[in-house]
């Protein structure tokens, strides 16, 4: 920290020195000016400001699968990640595209017959380039040089060979999705015949047709059957016991009863079960009824993933065959009025403020015997310039 006295010493050397000191200050500020005028070239700033477009094209479809924001391959969101417009704009491929088309190479000045010109003129290029999102959630693009027409030239292709590079990417990905999503709407469609046609020769074998009614019927006849039954030995015991053993009614009686008992026999054991039409064989219910839900299990699952593929390979047809602009142009780039580099005021300013501190911190040591006198003083003048101390 300046001591009091030592600051009324500076004051004084200032105060007998400032003709030199402002002069000369003045003098450097005028001519660094003129020279960042002459040999730094203006440069002007080109803007534009684009969003992500929002894609209505493929609500319908996308209605017909609910929230497909959890899907892979980007099939429920077509908006491109915002991310990737840097990775094209600073590509090589656009890049080199920019500087054919408008033949920067010679704008840059830069010599053809050097083996590293391009890698100078992309270099150039990337560096007059500003892309980047945001605060407010936009993407800018930026070109700085020194033509302001080229500027908003450049900016304004940036914009259409971006969104045309967008499109191309999002068409290749949805051709490439339509392939895929077509192989496995085959495999699907393939495994759904096949499963219908063993649940087809199944039904043929076996006769079960809706196990779940044909389970109740069973029952029900079952039930019925076995309460004839019942009834009818009841009834031909009580006939033993008051009518005689050559009665009619007891040889009606236990016709009946046989009958009755196979029948029952064969709803039990039966293989088909045909001689009562849908009745499912008890003896082969288990085994019936496993097969019946294996095979109707995977008709099932085979529907399910054909209900997922199918709007997924016709949504996938749709965007491949559609070239809807990605982005949408909120600020085209124009020629601007004013220079946005060098900065002549501010650089003068801190150049003439550089040499006036050096000049002041010369003149002190110059009028401070103190520092002159010192060893420290001594040494820094001797061995400045030497390579060599000792």
């Amino acid at each position: 920290m300046i001591k009091e006295k030592d600051l009324s010493d500076l004051v004084i050397i200032f105060i007998k020195w400032k003709k030199f000191l402002i002069f000369t200050t003045l003098l450097v500020g005028v001519l660094s000016y003129i020279s960042i005028y002459v040999f730094i070239e203006e440069q002007f700033d080109s803007k534009a400001l684009i969003i992500p477009s929002e894609d209505s094209g493929v609500s319908g479809l996308a209605g017909m699968l609910g929230d497909l924001s959890g899907l892979p391959m980007g099939l429920g969101n077509s908006n491109p990640d915002i991310s990737l417009f840097t990775n094209i704009i600073y590509s090589r491929t656009m890049l080199e595209e920019i500087i054919n088309k408008f033949d920067l190479i010679s704008i840059y000045k830069i010599d053809v017959s050097r083996e590293e010109y391009m890698e100078l003129a992309l270099e150039t290029l990337s560096g007059s380039i500003t892309a980047e999102e945001n605060d407010f959630m936009a993407y800018e693009i930026a070109v700085r040089s020194s033509n302001p027409q080229l500027s908003a030239d450049i900016t304004n292709y940036i914009i259409t060979r971006l969104n045309e590079k967008l499109i191309e990417l999002n068409v290749r990905k949805s051709t490439e999705n339509r392939e895929f999503l077509g192989k496995r709407l085959t495999e699907v469609q393939l495994n759904m015949k096949l499963s219908e046609d063993s649940l087809k020769r199944y039904q043929e074998r076996t006769g079960v047709f809706n196990a779940e009614e044909q389970i109740k019927g069973t029952f029900v006849l079952l039930t019925e059957l076995e309460t004839n039954l019942m009834l009818q030995e009841t009834e031909l015991s009580v006939y033993k016991k008051i009518l005689s053993e050559h009665s009619p009614q007891i040889t009606n009686s236990e016709i009946k009863v046989e009958e009755y008992r196979k029948r029952l026999n064969d709803l039990k054991s039966n293989d088909n079960g045909a001689s009562f039409e849908t009745a499912i064989p008890v003896k082969k219910m288990p085994e019936y009824i496993i097969e019946y839900y294996r095979l109707m299990r995977e008709i099932e699952i085979n529907n399910k993933m054909l209900q997922f593929i199918l709007p997924l390979y016709e949504q996938a047809r749709f965007e491949e065959q559609k070239e809807m602009p990605v982005l949408r142009v909120l600020d085209y780039g124009i020629p601007a009025a004013k220079k946005s580099y060098p900065p002549r005021s501010i650089l003068t300013i801190l150049i003439a403020f550089g040499i006036f501190i050096m000049l002041f911190t010369y003149v002190v040591f110059k009028e401070s015997e103190e520092i002159q006198n010192s060893e420290k003083y001594n040494y820094i003048k001797a061995n400045l310039f030497r390579w060599n101390n000792k």
